[in-house]
């Protein structure tokens, strides 16, 4: 091992220096985008356990996806 700081050091050992830091920095962001998306679930968890039992249970606003095409029989 070299006895120098990192940042006193040359050549590849600088680069070794850099590279773990990019490295190091990289998975703090992606550990505070977890947090924050973890956070804000937990937020919307939050405000839909205050909300009235009536509005789990009703039926989607959306109802297109519920429509169903009547079936038809011809007889010949």
């Amino acid at each position: 091992m070299n006895d120098k700081l990192y940042y006193q050091q040359e050549g590849s050992g600088a680069i070794r220096a850099w590279a773990l830091g990019a490295m190091l920095e990289g998975a703090g962001w992606a550990v505070t985008g977890i947090i924050g998306f973890a956070a804000i679930y937990g937020l919307i968890w939050l405000v839909g356990q205050f909300l009235p039992e009536q509005s789990k249970q009703a039926p989607p606003p959306n109802v297109t996806g519920a429509l169903v095409q009547p079936l038809t029989v011809e007889t010949a």
